[in-house]
């Protein structure tokens, strides 16, 4: 398959805000891939090939009193592959996966950097905001007929990203690097599939990972700000199809 699609988001006019007109942002988006299914099925195997190319581009920023802005940077472009795919190797155990490789620079990007009294920056080449250049996924299922008793899948997956900055300066003061993050689970599913009941736990390395991060104007100290994302967690959820 292959698709042309032409995009926008709109502009924003802040009555009462110090904030500049924001233009529309634009986007010409190329796409290519091939989804197949080999040996009666049991192998599914996908991929793609894409572009985006944006023009004014709206960028979050923190400006010199800490406040967040939204500006048009001029041009930027993200390209990549994309592949995914699954393989049910025996009638009880099947793997499944995912990975992406991405580009996504600015092309065009003069801004002024708050942390340093506002000189202006060329950030042509630099890494757009929460973009991984490379991630994927791993899982690996396995089912469990109990009879009368309905059925089991055990399954266990690893999520891991490369690294990104969190702002468009690609600051190392506001970088998370690459992590791996570890899931597990067990799920039970009646022999009338109306019961289901799974017992999970997700980031089971207990991996401390940031989501989001900003560093302060100078009149603020330029102390790091942000979230992390969840810890160690467990559970168990209990559900009836109807």
């Amino acid at each position: 398959y292959a698709s042309y699609t032409e995009g926008f988001k709109s502009g924003v006019i802040n009555v009462g805000s110090q904030n500049e007109v924001i233009d529309p942002e634009y986007v010409t988006a190329w796409e290519a891939g091939v989804k197949s299914r080999f040996m009666d099925e049991r192998l599914y195997l996908a991929a793609a090939v894409f572009t985006y190319d944006y023009k004014d581009l709206q960028v979050g920023f923190v400006n010199d009193q800490s406040i967040v802005e939204t500006v048009n940077a001029a041009k930027a472009k993200n390209t990549g592959i994309e592949i995914e795919g699954s393989a049910q190797l025996t009638d009880a155990f099947s793997v499944d996966f995912f990975a992406t490789h991405l580009q996504a620079e600015f092309d065009e990007f003069l801004q002024g950097d708050y942390r340093a009294g506002g000189v202006i920056r060329d950030l042509k080449g630099n890494n757009l905001p929460n973009a991984p250049e490379n991630s994927f996924r791993l899982g690996v299922n396995y089912d469990v007929a109990l009879g009368d008793s309905g059925s089991l899948r055990l399954r266990t997956d690893v999520n891991w990203q490369d690294e990104v900055f969190f702002t468009e300066f690609n600051n190392q003061d506001a970088v998370q690097e690459s992590y791996a993050m570890w899931n597990a689970s067990i799920a039970w599913t009646s022999a009338d599939e109306h019961w289901n009941a799974t017992a999970w736990g997700r980031n089971l390395a207990d991996e401390d990972v940031i989501a989001n991060n900003i560093v302060t104007a100078p009149l603020y100290g330029q102390v790091r700000v942000g979230s992390m994302m969840p810890p160690r967690t467990y559970g168990l959820t209990v559900g009836y199809d109807f």
